[in-house]
């Protein structure tokens, strides 16, 4: 099916991540250059193109300001449920501390709100640099295609010890406009996320993979893509130590595995996530209707100037979806932002996204 054929092309392909020019509490640093657009990619069947990877991220600079955020214990927070470990040292890093209080839940208007630079999407001193390694490629069953993938493993991962699993959607999308190896680098220090191993897939044909069948795409995470890193790597099964994450129809996928295979991922980010007339199934709808409510958490991002287009304006939907799960209450959290499709309006709310999603990781 044809549509909206530039729906990637705002992040995915060369768009620069803006860097606000104050942080909290900070001098203001600068915004770094955005770097060159990847080669787009080749689209599949009557879909769209994949694209290259987006422009580099803009770092803020400046010092962290003050905060009545408290220090955890030196040696991290210990284990976790099921063997986890979050290997971090603990304690301060160069002004990023665990937060006492969670992040807030519900639906949150912030379109008017002042953006504050996150100092989590910069490397900070003696925080422990996980390996992004690129370009690696495993052998699908499911699709009988070779896919690539980048892959995240943090330093302070051990064999034997159970790792949280994460996926990313889009390929590079997400450590190129949003340095979320380097979130995940910082949040895993402080303990608020566990150790975590993520891939970032690319995708091939995001029509059959994430708009169309959610089963099949399923099988290929669970058979082929885990399968391939457990030969590697000790990943938990836990459900709830996994995460998938997504832009656009990546988000929309994102959510549906959480929701159609509940027991795969219980955990979801969804950056403007296509909940459009395209979607295969009405999930708000499903969200009002649907007893008992599943076991899962989702963070949402939508623009307020996103697409409005034959199959609606997707502002509007974002806003029927945030209503569903306040009506049904889900534990969510629906970040309403200024800025347009695609994922690099969530810049400086990443962090607290993910910390979001991970809290309580380690409490029984």
């Amino acid at each position: 099916m044809a549509f909206h054929r530039s729906l990637l092309l705002l992040c995915v392909v060369g768009l620069a991540c803006q860097s606000s020019g104050s942080g909290n509490g900070a001098t203001g640093g600068k915004a770094g250059a955005g770097g060159e657009a990847g080669t787009p990619g080749q689209p599949g069947a009557g879909g769209e193109a994949a694209g290259g990877t987006a422009a580099t991220a803009g770092m803020a600079g400046g010092s962290g300001g003050t905060s009545n955020e408290t220090n955890i214990p030196k040696g991290g927070t210990g284990g976790g449920t099921g063997g986890q470990s979050t290997g971090g040292t603990g304690g301060k890093a160069s002004g990023l501390v665990r937060k006492t209080e969670r992040p807030a839940s519900g639906t949150l208007d912030l379109i008017a709100a002042v953006v504050k630079a996150d100092p989590a999407i910069v490397t900070q001193p003696g925080v422990p640099v996980g390996k992004l390694t690129k370009d690696l490629m495993f052998q699908s069953t499911v699709y009988g295609k070779a896919y690539r993938y980048n892959l995240y493993v943090p330093a302070q991962y051990k064999a034997g010890q159970k790792a949280a699993f994460a996926v990313y959607t889009d390929g590079a999308a997400y450590t190129d406009c949003c340095r979320v190896h380097v979130v995940m680098d910082n949040l895993i220090h402080t303990g608020e996320m566990p150790v975590t191993i993520a891939a970032f897939v690319y995708p091939l044909d995001r029509n059959r993979e994430y708009v169309g069948n959610t089963d099949e795409f399923a099988r290929f995470l669970k058979d082929d893509l885990m399968v391939e890193l457990g030969k590697t790597y000790d990943l938990t099964t836990d459900p709830k130590m996994r995460m998938i994450v997504g832009v656009s129809s990546g988000g929309l996928v994102a959510f549906a595995e959480s929701w159609d295979h509940n027991g795969l991922f219980k955990k979801a980010l969804g950056d403007s996530p296509s909940f459009a007339s395209f979607a295969r199934k009405d999930y708000p709808a499903l969200v009002s209707s649907t007893r008992p409510l599943k076991d899962l958490r989702f963070v949402m991002t939508v623009g307020n100037n996103d697409l409005i287009d034959q199959f609606g304006d997707w502002f509007a939907i974002g806003k029927k979806m945030a209503a569903a799960l306040e009506g049904a209450k889900y534990d969510y959290r629906a970040l309403l932002l200024k800025g347009d499709h695609g994922m690099q309006k969530s810049l400086h709310q990443m962090s607290d996204n993910l910390r979001w999603l991970w809290w309580d990781w380690d409490k029984p």
